[in-house]
């Protein structure tokens, strides 16, 4: 089960999968239509530059906890690397 929800926990795509599929292949299908913009989380599976590039000029950030080896660093308060963890 893969879901885009609003802020307040609102659903606003979901898809069903078979175990098999990956997170970010699931992801590209899901209508995004309905979303003006905002931020969309997800964990390292989501790590596409391109499609991240994508989004952004439909007025979306996808913030994703980084591979410790990714070339674009965001700093996310619940990141797995400490070196990766926003101070708060």
């Amino acid at each position: 089960m893969h879901s885009i929800v609003s802020a307040s926990g609102i659903p606003i795509s979901f898809a069903c999968t078979p175990g098999s599929t990956h997170d970010l292949t699931a992801f590209k299908e899901m209508d995004m239509s309905a979303i003006n913009d905002g931020i969309l989380y997800g964990d390292a599976a989501y790590n596409d530059y391109l499609l991240e590039d994508q989004l952004k000029e439909a007025g979306l950030q996808l913030m994703v906890d980084r591979k410790k080896n990714s070339k674009r660093l965001i700093l996310l308060p619940y990141s797995r690397h400490k070196e990766h963890r926003q101070e708060q």
